[in-house]
C-alpha cells in the first residue's frame, strides 16, 4: 500500500483462525502474502534465551547439557522459559555467593526442584492448558495422541487415518467424517505442529515432547476426560466465506414491530 509516496504494511495477526483464511481464496488474506508462523522457538534462540539473561544475573549452568534439559521441560515455549527461570533467580537468590567470587552455578539439582515445585508445575500446566484449549479438537487430539504415546515407544508417530479415528470414537460429533473431512483434520495436525504440541516425522505425527503427557494427566485422567467429552464439548463457529456476506440495500422487515 502506498500513500503519498510512503509504503505501509499491514498485518494481520491473531490464532488458527488466520492460518485457515490463508487456505481461503475468498478472503483478502489469502492475496496478502505468505504467512509467518510464530510458534515454539528454534534450538539456538532457546538457549540464548536461558543462557544470556541468567548470565546478566550472574548465574552459570554447569553444562550446556542442562540448560537443553530445561528446554525439554519447558517445550521450547518462551512463556514457559520464563516461568521456570523465574523460579530458578528466586531460589537461587537465598543462595550466598561463591567465597572467591564469580557467578553463583546452577547445577541439575537446581532445576529439578525448581521444576518440581508445585506451583511452577501448575503454571506450566495451566499455559500449555489455554494452548490445546483453544479449540475442543485441539484438546480431543492432543488426549488422543497422549493415550496412543503411552502405549508405545518414546518418540513414536501415528497416521492422520489412525488418529482420526480414535478422535471419531470419542467424538463423534466433532470429528465424525460428515462433519470433518480427511483434509481438514489434517490441517488440525498441522495447526498443533505450529502450537507446539505436535510433531511430523514424514506423513506421521506424535508428541513433540514426551514431558507432555506428564502435563495432560494420568492414563486414567485421559480417559475420564475424553469419556466425558460427548456431553461437555461444543462445536465452535467457523467463519464460511461462501456463506457470510453484507447485506446491501434496505433490509426486509422481520415480523412486528413491538409497539410501547
Amino acid at each position: 500500500m502506498e500513500t503519498s509516496g510512503r509504503r505501509f504494511k499491514a498485518v494481520f495477526a491473531g490464532l488458527h483462525q488466520v492460518q485457515r483464511f490463508h487456505d481461503s481464496s475468498n478472503t483478502p488474506v489469502a492475496h496478502g502474502g505468505d504467512d509467518i508462523l510464530i510458534g515454539p522457538l528454534r534450538s539456538m534462540d532457546a538457549y540464548h534465551l536461558v543462557v544470556d539473561p541468567m548470565s546478566a544475573l550472574g548465574y552459570t549452568f554447569s553444562s550446556p547439557e542442562l540448560v537443553w534439559r530445561l528446554l525439554l521441560f519447558t517445550n521450547y515455549q518462551a512463556s514457559l522459559v520464563q516461568i521456570v527461570c523465574e523460579a530458578l533467580v528466586r531460589e537461587l537468590g537465598r543462595r550466598l555467593l561463591p567465597p572467591g567470587g564469580g557467578r553463583i552455578l546452577i547445577t541439575s539439582e537446581d532445576v529439578e526442584a525448581v521444576y518440581a515445585k508445585r506451583e511452577v508445575r501448575d503454571l506450566i500446566v495451566q499455559r500449555f492448558r489455554w494452548t490445546i484449549n483453544l479449540d475442543n479438537r485441539y484438546r480431543v487430539i492432543a488426549l488422543v495422541v497422549a493415550l496412543r504415546s503411552l502405549d508405545s515407544d518414546p518418540g513414536e508417530t501415528f497416521t492422520p487415518e489412525e488418529l482420526h479415528e480414535d478422535c471419531e470414537v470419542f467424538w463423534p460429533a466433532g470429528f465424525a467424517s460428515g462433519v470433518l473431512t480427511s483434509k481438514e483434520f489434517r490441517r488440525y495436525l498441522e495447526e498443533m505442529v505450529g502450537l507446539g504440541v505436535l510433531h511430523r516425522q514424514g506423513e506421521q505425527y506424535g508428541l513433540r515432547s514426551p514431558n507432555i503427557i506428564s502435563l495432560l494427566g494420568t492414563r486414567q485422567s485421559l480417559h475420564q476426560e475424553l469419556a466425558e467429552a460427548p456431553r461437555h464439548f461444543e462445536l465452535q463457529y467457523e467463519y464460511n466465506p461462501t456463506m457470510n456476506r453484507r447485506i446491501v440495500g434496505r433490509q426486509p422487515s422481520c415480523g412486528h414491530r413491538a409497539r410501547r
